[in-house]
């Protein structure tokens, strides 16, 4: 789930939303020495995980159809441009 902010939901964004500074590049300067604790401690409920601006285009999906569908599009596609070829003669 993508929070507010525009980050990915885990503790470190249930814990420093409210006090974090709102803006870029701010809340990076202010949160590097948390993060780098946390990369370090292998802990990446504390490692700020930023969505971008479309997060809102993003659907809560397994992992497994995550990869699955956009390989079946890609054999559609392929089989769409070789019937096009074929028909046009190429």
């Amino acid at each position: 789930m993508v929070h507010r902010c525009g980050g990915i939901r885990n503790r470190f964004i249930d814990q420093h939303t409210v006090q974090a500074p709102a803006a870029y590049p701010a809340v990076h300067f202010l949160t590097a020495p948390l993060r780098r604790a946390a990369r370090t401690a292998g802990d990446p409920g504390l490692v700020n995980l930023w969505a971008g601006q479309p997060h809102q285009l993003g659907r809560e999906i397994p992992a497994g159809q995550l990869v699955r569908e956009p390989a079946a599009e890609a054999r559609t596609a392929a089989r769409r441009a070789s019937e096009r070829l074929s028909a046009e003669g190429g």
